[in-house]
This record gives C-alpha cells, sequence and structure tokens, in this order.
C-alpha cells in the first residue's frame, strides 16, 4: 500500500512540476501584448478616424508638387447614416458622400488635388478630414509613379524614368 500511495504522491510532484514549467514558458504571452493585435498602416498611406467614418490608407500620387495629385485610398462609414466627408489639404477641397455601413474606394473616384503642393517623397502636413461635425488632421505621404502599382493613378501618366541598368564590369 505504501508504495501504491508513494507512486501517486511522485505522479501528482511531477505533473505539478511539468505544469510549472510550461507555464513559466509560456508566460510571456500574459504581459505582453501580441503583435497581431496592434493595428498600424501596413502601406504607404495613413490611416485615420473622424466621426463615424474611417479614412484607410490615404496617400497622393503626383509627378511634382506643381502638378496636379490624386488621392487614393478608402473612405469606410460605419455609422447609420450617410456621411459628407471633406479632405482639405490646403490647395484644394475633396468632397465625397459615403453611404451609411459602405466603403467609397478612393482609386474608383477622380480625387484631384491641383497643385499638389508637396513634391513626391514629402508629406502634405495638416492634411484635414471632416466628417460628422468632427475634425481631424492627419500627414498624408505624396508618392510618384516609381511603384508601378502607383504609376497608372498618377494624373497625365507618371514620368518617373527609372536609372539606367549598371553596365557589366560597373
Amino acid at each position: 500500500m505504501k508504495s501504491y500511495a508513494r507512486q501517486n504522491v511522485k505522479r501528482a510532484g511531477a505533473t505539478a512540476v511539468i505544469a510549472a514549467a510550461l507555464l513559466a514558458a509560456t508566460g510571456c504571452g500574459y504581459i505582453q501584448d501580441q503583435p497581431t493585435l496592434i493595428q498600424y498602416d501596413a502601406s504607404d498611406g495613413v490611416s485615420a478616424s473622424v466621426g463615424d467614418v474611417e479614412a484607410r490608407n490615404l496617400l497622393v500620387v503626383t509627378n511634382d508638387a506643381q502638378d496636379a495629385g490624386r488621392m487614393l485610398g478608402a473612405l469606410v462609414n460605419t455609422g447609420e447614416q450617410s456621411a459628407d466627408v471633406q479632405i482639405d489639404t490646403g490647395d484644394a477641397t475633396l468632397r465625397f458622400q459615403v453611404p451609411a455601413n459602405s466603403e467609397l474606394n478612393l482609386d474608383e473616384e477622380q480625387a484631384l488635388i491641383d497643385p499638389t503642393g508637396a513634391a513626391p517623397g514629402s508629406l502634405l502636413f495638416g492634411t484635414e478630414l471632416r466628417a460628422s461635425g468632427s475634425t481631424t488632421s492627419v500627414d498624408v505621404p505624396v508618392l510618384d509613379g516609381a511603384l508601378e502599382q502607383y504609376a497608372p493613378y498618377v494624373p497625365g501618366g507618371s514620368d518617373y524614368t527609372p536609372p539606367p541598368e549598371p553596365t557589366e564590369g560597373h
């Protein structure tokens, strides 16, 4: 009888040690935020919320600061009513009507800013987003047609020319 009780105590002790080791090894997840839960802008644009509207991946493509540019991104209205959204860059104001509980892709709109007011590689500082009586400010990146996914959206066509290929021996 003694040996049977002793075996149970040993098993319980071993189980407790294994459980403690597993908790210690995986306990960092208990106190550390999961990186997959952190929201960030995974692309080239910026995002912001104003009222019931979420602006996602906003950016402008252009050839030059004095040329026309095109706003790309999406406006998502999570509200129960249609939203009148204004995007004011300082040089131009864009207006959009976003139906309730829907998304408006600016890629499908002619969202032109003329002049752009900032050169490719810089930001449109202090761009104001207005909707539902709320206002917020965001710095919108300005890109050119160097990335082929944006080249078709540059007003008048992209004038970007890639650098020459290196020759052999150089």
